[in-house]
């Protein structure tokens, strides 16, 4: 078992009222799996994303990666396990739009104290294969949306993460672009890579091995 979420909960407050994001979760995932975690928009996807990935912290619960508790990790110490342990693919994007593709691709490279060398031979070597290599001087906005997701999903895939958290990958894409993101992302999972896929398409879902309904804010089944 590779993570494990248990009594996972979060809420948030604005001007008095309490909303109800996640519901007591328990939730768990094995190394290598491919889990879609499927429902409606507001039905907590997003939120159950973040606290996986240390972007928010649950309200209530524990969160185990390989038996270590993340729910207590200090800021620096999360950064640090995001840097080189997750990746994320988000619906929007998320490139810069002041550096080049290589640069993007290039970016969370930086962070791990890794030679120039090494760097520009791992970029060169993820554009070849998103076929992007063509494009590796361009600036995001001169790239199709297809396009901009597959430097996404480069730079995700970069540091060579143990788990990617994809969150609706496909929604701002035609279906012919969005048909070759999921390929890529089994492509990934078959190699090892460990996904973790927000959706509200039961076709998008159907790439997973496994679906986990999520509705107002609780797992429905598994």
């Amino acid at each position: 078992m590779m993570i494990r979420l248990e009594k996972i909960s979060k809420s948030f407050s604005s001007k008095g009222v309490e909303t109800v994001a996640l519901r007591a979760v328990d939730f768990t995932i094995d190394r290598g799996d491919f889990v879609a975690l499927m429902g409606p928009s507001g039905c907590g996807k997003t939120t159950l994303l973040n606290i996986l990935g240390l972007l928010e912290s649950p309200t209530s619960g524990r969160y185990f990666w390989n038996e270590q508790e993340m729910t207590h990790l200090r800021e620096r110490e999360q950064l640090r396990f995001r840097r080189g342990g997750i990746g994320f693919v988000f619906q929007s994007f998320n490139l810069i739009d002041e550096l080049t593709v290589f640069e993007n691709v290039e970016l969370p490279l930086t962070y791990l104290r890794m030679s120039r060398s090494e760097r520009r031979a791992r970029v060169e070597e993820l554009l070849q294969r998103m076929n992007m290599a063509h494009r590796s001087s361009h600036y995001p906005q001169q790239l199709s949306g297809g396009q901009q997701q597959r430097v996404a999903i480069a730079r995700a895939v970069a540091a060579r993460p143990e788990l990617i958290l994809a969150d609706e990958p496909t929604g701002n894409l035609d279906s012919q672009n969005g048909l070759e993101v999921l390929r890529l992302l089994t492509e990934l999972n078959q190699e090892g890579t460990t996904i973790i896929m927000a959706t509200h398409s039961q076709h998008d879902a159907e790439f997973a091995r496994r679906i986990v309904p999520l509705f107002d804010g609780a797992i429905v089944g598994k």
